[in-house]
């Protein structure tokens, strides 16, 4: 009978909960502002997640959602691993009051949010726009694994690719890479001809996430090698004797000098410490960062810009600018016609 009376009670206070999270949404905020979790706004997600490089799981969810606060727990314990690795832990609330956030809505649509919470992971370098001078990000997907932490965690560090870090296997390989550099043309590539390499001399056979995620941060402006130590050509070659061993090289001069030009002194398992020490050696460049058009400020032909589906959401969804939109089916015949007399509607 006790039992039975609980029972009743539990159901009454969710149903209370409910009602109330469902009455007055922005009440009931999932994370505390000192969280690992970074809360969300659909013009945060903008700016942070689409028109950034870094790896991102951002969780969309609904105040009144109990799946979501069973969740949030194990979602809270995600971010704070993840975190160690350089991976953003986001959520957003898009059933939030227009007043609030206006874009939250459509960016629900937008992002493909059919139920809560709904997950997804973001990777890969945002793309260019050349006429708005921002980022945008394509690469995404949403996570179908099982909600707890150890599996949100799995499939955020898969977001590393495995090439960001290069197999020395080698002397050889290093005049490889060095070859590479050295018939670099374009821009940046003087500078890009200087770029050193941190060399991970290890007795493990696998590439580990800390690895990936310190060879993902640094590039494209410093090389993240490793090196088993059982490969006794490379390891005698630079008098590396110590395992593990954090190294820094040039890979045009190292081939044939084995010189160390300096060797972490550090906690091999601290991340910051590394990317610290890293920095001192990295490249002080910019790549692939696309500069506003000067006539976009202006009445002229930098007004009008053709999108994809995929620039769509960040640029016209995601910004406080208003937009007028023509949706094309053979864009590139009909803009013969559009653009001239968007161009008069202009001036």
């Amino acid at each position: 009978k006790r039992s039975s009376v609980q029972s009743k009670q539990m159901r009454l206070n969710f149903l209370s909960f409910f009602l109330v999270a469902w009455a007055f949404p922005e009440a009931f905020a999932l994370y505390d502002e000192d969280s690992a979790v970074i809360t969300l706004t659909s013009e945060d997600f903008t700016k942070q997640v689409i028109g950034s490089d870094d790896i991102w799981v951002v969780e969309f969810f609904a105040p009144w959602c109990g799946h979501c606060q069973e969740f949030a727990p194990k979602y809270e314990k995600a971010a704070e691993e993840l975190s160690k690795f350089g991976i953003k832990v986001g959520a957003l609330n898009v059933e939030a009051e227009p007043e609030t956030d206006p874009g939250a809505k459509s960016l629900q649509n937008v992002e493909g949010v059919n139920g809560f919470p709904t997950i997804k992971l973001y990777s890969g370098p945002s793309t260019p726009n050349p006429y708005a001078g921002r980022r945008y990000r394509a690469l995404s997907e949403v996570f179908k694994g099982k909600r707890t932490t150890s599996e949100l965690k799995r499939a955020a560090l898969k977001m590393f690719p495995r090439e960001s870090v290069t197999q020395i296997k080698s002397v050889e390989d290093f005049g490889k890479v060095g070859s590479a550099l050295k018939g670099m043309t374009g821009e940046h590539a003087e500078a890009m001809k200087q770029m050193k390499a941190a060399v991970l001399f290890t007795e493990k056979k696998s590439t580990s996430s800390l690895l990936l995620s310190l060879a993902y941060s640094m590039m494209p402006r410093l090389i993240v090698a490793i090196v088993n130590s059982e490969l006794d050509e490379v390891t005698s070659h630079f008098g590396v004797e110590d395992f593990p061993s954090f190294v820094m090289v040039d890979p045009v001069t190292a081939p044939e000098t084995g010189e160390i030009l300096d060797t972490f002194s550090g906690d091999i398992k601290d991340r910051d410490a590394i990317l610290a020490w890293m920095e001192e050696f990295a490249l002080d460049i910019k790549v692939g960062e696309p500069e506003a058009d000067p006539a976009a400020d202006t009445q002229s032909e930098g007004q009008v810009m053709t999108l994809t589906e995929i620039e769509f959401p960040g640029v016209v969804l995601g910004g406080p600018e208003a937009w007028v939109v023509a949706y094309l089916e053979d864009a590139e015949e009909a803009l013969e016609e559009v653009i001239p007399a968007w161009e008069k509607a202009s001036d």
